[in-house]
């Protein structure tokens, strides 16, 4: 097409700019990050740089802020709230979960760093201590709904996960035979009994120190057998068993989807499928009689 007919009809260019656009606009509604920067010695050809300030919708884009879009996955700020298990199991037995606040029962991990709680106070701890305090902490709250809060001081990396390892510790099992509650490795089968939490929250930041909408988490749920023994056998002592629950999640559980997938996808990045928090769980096993 001659250069004088260019505007009575589309061109190569043209044609070129479209898909340009359409495949912009359908990476980012896919979830991908996409960033539009002019580049420099392009300022001859206006039509470009009005196509890329068209892209970027006149926003000002850094490499640093590309950095921090791209290398953390969340910002200082971000912490999670767990709640400890309670309610009834799979009888309608009353069951309890507490939290072992011995710092030989708990600790983190960055990465492949393991880092162990530092008593700071009564039921609150730090953990990986730098010059400006710690870079993370958890409060402890022992009351009528016990729960804790794991917080980030500082940014977290999408190539070093965390992981909160803790332990909890049924403090009423049954003593009459039986098999208690039902096991669930992660939450996804939804079970009811002997919940290791009652509520589990992430509450996000992004690297651009914007609150998202918080995430909650499945519920992973437990199983303990309780066996009596022949009348005639004398009674042994109570035997302590230790359950390992692997999570999926920053604090011990998965990511459920809010209405939107990409937001569990992303989560799992951090917290999860790559985290593989380790719930360790302490159910007193016992051996009763029969009368």
């Amino acid at each position: 097409m001659p250069l004088e007919e260019s505007k009575e009809g589309l061109n190569s260019v043209d044609k070129a700019l479209y898909y340009t656009v359409s495949t912009y606009q359908a990476m980012k509604d896919e979830g991908y990050h996409c960033y539009s920067m002019l580049a420099n010695g392009y300022s001859n050809y206006p039509w470009a740089t009005s196509f890329m300030n068209y892209l970027s919708k006149g926003q000002e884009i850094s490499f640093k802020d590309i950095q921090n879009d791209i290398y953390y996955l969340l910002d200082q700020g971000t912490y999670v709230e767990d709640f400890m298990g309670k309610g009834k199991d799979n009888y309608g037995n009353d069951y309890d979960f507490d939290f072992i606040t011995d710092t030989k029962q708990f600790y983190m991990m960055v990465g492949n760093h393991k880092y162990v709680p530092e008593f700071i106070e009564e039921n609150h701890y730090g953990f990986n201590h730098q010059e400006n305090g710690y870079a993370y902490e958890l409060f402890y709250y022992p009351e009528e709904k016990e729960h804790f809060i794991w917080k980030m001081n500082v940014p977290v990396s999408q190539f070093e996960h965390v992981q909160l390892v803790y332990t909890l510790q049924l403090i009423n099992p049954q003593k009459k035979a039986g098999e208690y509650g039902e096991y669930d490795e992660d939450g996804h089968l939804f079970k009811e009994g002997l919940k290791t939490n009652t509520q589990a929250i992430l509450h996000p930041i992004d690297s651009f120190s914007k609150e998202l909408e918080p995430e909650e988490f499945l519920f992973p749920t437990v199983s303990y057998k309780v066996i009596e023994t022949n009348v005639d056998e004398p009674e042994k002592p109570s035997e302590t068993i230790k359950t390992e629950v692997k999570k999926s999640t920053p604090v011990t559980t998965s990511p459920v989807a809010t209405g939107d997938d990409t937001k569990q996808e992303f989560w799992y990045a951090l917290l999860g499928l790559s985290i593989s928090t380790l719930l360790l769980l302490l159910i007193k096993h016992y051996k009763t009689r029969r009368e």
